[in-house]
């Protein structure tokens, strides 16, 4: 009898997560984000991304991003300088073609929302917070960086390589899952 009703109570666990995870929305990118960047000496964007992204203002604990950046789709406005931001000796993206960020955590933060969650670029891996909003299907978030703590020496001003990143992503409803 004992284990049956450890199997009745595991199966109205799992029922309940199921639930749960159909009630928080899923997004799909839409056209028109942006994903910009500002240092001392270049201002410039990433052009590709692709990301997962379950997000619902009711229920943050269920909530989820996965953002992938393609290293190689940046654009400085020269191609030039977008060849050597590519080079070994800056973002080396021969080696590492994708900036990634995973989410550990959403939480309510005033008006708005902080995810917390692991950055990996350039082959290091950091924990890191970015405080967004989000307001008629678009979030909206920046934080900073210094190059240094992901192994890049320079960033072609000499000092304290600060790198600013602000995002803007446009979002659509993900289509309904079939069989979910």
């Amino acid at each position: 009898m004992k284990k049956i009703s450890y199997l009745i109570l595991l199966i109205i666990s799992l029922t309940g997560y199921a639930f749960v995870c159909l009630l928080t929305q899923n997004w799909d990118l839409n056209t028109g984000y942006v994903v910009k960047f500002v240092n001392p000496e270049a201002t410039g964007t990433f052009e590709k991304m692709t990301a997962e992204i379950s997000f619902d203002e009711k229920d943050l604990p269920n909530s989820h991003f996965d953002v992938r950046i393609d290293v190689n789709s940046i654009n400085l406005g020269s191609p030039e300088l977008s060849k050597q931001a590519l080079s070994p000796d800056m973002l080396n993206a021969h080696k590492f073609p994708l900036i990634h960020f995973v989410s550990s955590a959403v939480q309510k933060a005033g008006t708005g929302y902080i995810v917390k969650g692991s950055l990996e670029l350039h082959g290091v891996k950091k924990d890191i917070e970015i405080p967004f909003t989000f307001l008629t299907k678009v979030f909206k978030g920046g934080f900073e960086i210094k190059a240094k703590d992901y192994g890049i020496n320079s960033l072609g001003n000499g000092q304290e390589d600060i790198l600013k990143l602000d995002l803007s992503v446009l979002v659509k409803e993900a289509p309904a899952q079939s069989g979910k």
